[in-house]
């Protein structure tokens, strides 16, 4: 019994904890959502060069 009484205290704890976080606005979560996006395609088309070079350099070595 004392296994439930943990679980039932744990969960009463959590759902106090929940209701003190600072939940975001609709308008701020777009506004991240779309940082993400466009950060993400920036770091892909970053390794995506530097993938493309290396990849040139390699075929330059191996066909010299």
């Amino acid at each position: 019994m004392r296994f439930f009484h943990s679980i039932k205290n744990y969960l009463q704890e959590t759902r106090t904890e929940i209701k003190k976080v600072s939940w975001p606005t609709k308008q701020e979560t777009i506004r991240y959502v779309i940082i993400i996006i466009i950060f993400s395609g920036i770091v892909a088309a970053f390794l995506g060069l530097f993938d493309f070079g290396f990849l040139q350099l390699v075929e330059q070595i191996i066909i010299r």
